[in-house]
């Protein structure tokens, strides 16, 4: 159910690429412009997922989950009954600042019920949600939207966000709140180069891929010739393979979660700068968007173990910050990818984000390589926790380090 409540979040933050051009239609707004509603929900994730995460991971884990899907369900309830931009900003806004919580708090916790060793497989079941969310439900969205309006679709998020909030206040395991150490103790992490470099290459990862996703849906109506329905099985396509490219990366993280971001990233390069040669061919553009597919998806989960694993003393606070500097890269690709369709057409948005991809080599190399036995370290309980599990009387007592 965890998962669930990733794929509702993450739906709610992506479903708007493939609503874009309804969206602009009605909010009335050009292609471009209407971007900010995927640059806006990222830049808040960058700005303030962070900080409130920090706070969040001294409250039990089951208590933050569940007020951060009770906000999604608010704020979809609301950009579904109320018209204006202004308002759905600010709701996308609001939002973005919860998702860096969820995903963040969420990991850590399912982290800390992991085996020894399992950290990663633990982390890539929440992230099989961020797949799904990609493969179905942003394209089950966007059917729902053909049929009865784009608001409807948002109304439909709302009462998912409110059914995985329930089940988070009922059912979730019982942990105690995190025990990381003072807020200074975990924040010193930030004065340490090699996490900034961590930082750095979630950030030109997620900007080199979402420099275009932000956009496929306008590129596929436009360049490939694509209708709604057309459209919607793209992306279902596109991620469909997220689920084999997350069980992948879960795998490839417990051993050299550097070394895979490379390799994701020199993937990318060839990937992205095909899509402008592709055209509308689809003997060519098929298999490229099934491997870039994959690819985007395993770099999420990637860039989150890696950071993880780079802080092991605050694993909850690196995600956090690791999903602030993703969404950072998000927003940048967005305003780059904006920026590429008004100078050159959106026909050039591959060639943008190969470039930006490039960046990402250049920085992963920077790093050191290797496995790690950090995550069945950073996968343990601290001595002493205990588990109610569902709300039950009976608890464990967990292995000390």
């Amino acid at each position: 159910m965890l998962a669930f409540a990733a794929m509702v979040a993450v739906t709610t933050e992506f479903i708007v690429v493939g609503l874009l051009p309804q969206m602009a239609r009605d909010l009335g707004l050009p292609i471009a412009s209407a971007g900010t509603l995927v640059s806006g929900f990222a830049l808040a994730a960058a700005l303030f997922g962070a900080p409130l995460t920090l706070l969040g991971a001294r409250l039990a884990p089951h208590r933050v989950l569940a007020t951060v899907m009770l906000c999604f369900a608010a704020g979809n309830l609301a950009i579904a009954i109320w018209p204006g931009y202004p308002l759905v900003l600010a709701v996308r806004v609001v939002e973005g600042a919860g998702l860096p919580v969820l995903i963040s708090v969420g990991s850590a916790a399912a982290a800390r019920l992991a085996a020894a060793g399992q950290a990663g497989r633990a982390v890539a079941g929440l992230y099989f949600g961020v797949a799904a969310a990609i493969a179905l439900a942003i394209p089950a969205g966007v059917l729902l939207a053909d049929c009865i309006g784009w608001r409807g679709s948002f109304a439909a998020l709302a009462l998912a966000a409110a059914g995985a909030a329930a089940w988070l206040v009922t059912a979730f395991p019982r942990l105690q709140a995190s025990a990381s150490g003072p807020i200074l103790a975990q924040a010193a992490i930030l004065r340490q180069s090699r996490f900034a470099l961590h930082l750095l290459l979630s950030a030109c990862l997620t900007a080199a891929t979402f420099s275009a996703y932000s956009y496929l849906a306008a590129w596929l109506h436009v360049v490939a010739g694509y209708g709604s329905a057309g459209i919607a099985l793209a992306l279902m396509g596109f991620g469909a393979m997220g689920v084999p490219g997350t069980w992948i990366a879960g795998r490839l993280a417990e051993r050299g979660p550097v070394a895979a971001s490379l390799g994701a990233a020199l993937l990318l390069v060839p990937i992205l700068a095909g899509l402008t040669l592709a055209g509308p061919d689809p003997r060519l553009l098929a298999p490229l968007l099934a491997a870039w597919g994959m690819t985007q998806a395993a770099v999420l989960l990637l860039c989150q173990v890696r950071t993880m694993l780079a802080a092991p003393a605050a694993p909850a606070f690196a995600g956090a910050l690791n999903l602030s500097a993703c969404n950072l890269g998000i927003a940048a690709g967005a305003i780059a990818g904006g920026w590429t369709i008004t100078r050159f057409g959106i026909g050039a948005l591959g060639l943008t984000a190969a470039a930006l991809a490039c960046c990402a080599v250049a920085v992963a190399v920077l790093l050191p390589f290797g496995g790690s036995n950090e995550t069945a370290r950073s996968a343990r309980h601290p001595p002493g926790a205990r588990i109610h599990w569902g709300g039950r009387a009976r608890t464990r007592q967990l292995p000390s380090q």
